[in-house]
């Protein structure tokens, strides 16, 4: 149930951030004005709601794909480096998901505004968990957990900004 407060909440933060966003591109303030202190706030608020997020939990996962953009139907802005949905012009925010050949879950990861922001997982072929992490401002960041095609855990990596920490 707890999940589920979590999973509402996300999404309530993600239609408040669009909302921002949508706010902030239609104002007459200059960039640097008050409202990207609250854009960084509620980006903020978003990656501490959505890093709580147990994606291996399979009922979390199952109530997470269906809105979740496919990672193949991505554009990437060859300027910011942020991602969009094919057609779309604001950068994504919220959950996107990749696909084995064989139609199992390849991963699951989170943007917030075009970039991978979060938790992601991913899944060997056969089903079993592969990998977790994080990624903060699309840069590994955190615990990495991977596992063989067995589930056996085969190592432990912390990353601080895409740099791999000894």
């Amino acid at each position: 149930m707890e999940q589920i407060k979590i999973l509402l909440m996300n999404y309530l933060i993600s239609l408040g951030l669009a909302g921002l966003i949508l706010l902030n591109a239609c104002s007459d303030k200059p960039a640097g004005s008050d409202s990207d202190a609250a854009s960084a706030e509620t980006r903020a608020q978003l990656l501490e709601q959505v890093s709580k997020v147990d994606l291996s939990d399979a009922e979390i996962v199952e109530e997470l794909l269906p809105d979740a953009a496919m990672f193949d139907n991505l554009e990437w802005n060859s300027t910011t480096g942020k991602a969009h949905t094919l057609g779309g012009k604001a950068p994504l925010t919220g959950w996107a998901k990749g696909m084995h050949p064989n139609g199992k879950l390849l991963g699951l990861g989170h943007f917030i505004e075009g970039k991978e922001n979060g938790p992601c997982f991913f899944w060997h072929l056969n089903g079993i968990k592969n990998q977790q992490g994080g990624f903060l401002e699309s840069k590994r960041h955190g615990l990495w957990i991977h596992w063989d095609e067995s589930g056996k855990e085969t190592k432990r990596e912390n990353w601080d900004n895409d740099v791999l920490v000894k």
